[in-house]
């Protein structure tokens, strides 16, 4: 039999205690990402994300935390930001192809579960194609990255799921991931409110990320987009809007 150390060298072996040690230190890897939220309120939706920018070298737009799927969703992640790369580029050729076949925007719902589907992956074998060549898993490892699915239904209703490394998905009124995030739950469980208007709603965004981020908030390390049900499209608040924004996030 294994030693108790030795249940973490496969990704599909299960421990005496029915734990899966690869799946966990992946969720350990999405604790360490940038604190990411998201809030959903009856008029519209909103991700807010941390950046980490670790030099005074480095161009703080270049780092993208909150990231387009199509016109009417939008993705936030945290944890490996390789990861978090595939998985929304992933999201983005499903969103697309189901438009093309369909005619239509892809349901957050069935797109939740393509991106669950991927991130289960790596417990698949190398299968065989017709001309006896083996086609390789596309990975042999979870992802190490936990993802925010923001966006409008069929019916303009907005809706919020999050994604986690173990292939489970489940929606959520207001939920955040990354560091910090159990504090940040218990804050948005103490002022979250379903009658809350985009500009409370935006505010409070802010004022959990301030509260949870290791730097000092500022317009440049902190991003925010929502999408408003009367418009339908993404909007992604300007530094300009953000430094105004910030005085305000007490």
């Amino acid at each position: 039999m294994f030693e108790k150390n030795e249940y973490d060298r496969s990704v599909s072996t299960f421990s005496s205690q029915g734990r899966l040690f690869q799946i966990e230190y992946a969720m350990k890897a999405v604790e360490q990402g940038a604190t990411t939220l998201g809030i959903q309120v009856k008029d519209g939706i909103i991700l807010a994300a941390e950046k980490k920018v670790k030099s005074k070298l480095q161009i703080p737009s270049s780092l993208e935390k909150i990231c387009k799927i199509s016109n009417t969703v939008m993705c936030g992640y945290s944890g490996l930001l390789s990861d978090g790369r595939s998985l929304v580029d992933h999201a983005r050729v499903e969103a697309t192809n189901h438009w093309f076949v369909y005619n239509e925007e892809m349901p957050l719902e069935s797109l939740a579960l393509s991106i669950c589907e991927l991130a289960l992956s790596f417990a698949d074998k190398d299968k065989k194609k017709k001309d006896d060549e083996e086609e390789k898993r596309k990975i042999s490892r979870p992802f190490g990255c936990a993802l925010l699915i923001a966006g409008l239904d069929k019916n303009k209703e907005p809706v919020l799921y999050r994604n986690d490394p173990s292939g489970n998905y489940c929606r959520f009124k207001a939920c955040c991931i990354g560091a910090g995030s159990e504090n940040a739950m218990m804050t948005l469980s103490e002022l979250y409110k379903e009658d809350m208007n985009m500009n409370d709603a935006i505010k409070l965004a802010g004022k959990v990320i301030k509260e949870n981020m290791e730097q000092k908030i500022n317009k440049d390390n902190i991003e925010i987009s929502y999408i408003n049900v009367s418009e339908g499209k993404i909007v992604n608040l300007s530094t300009t809007e953000i430094e105004a924004l910030l005085p305000q996030l007490h």
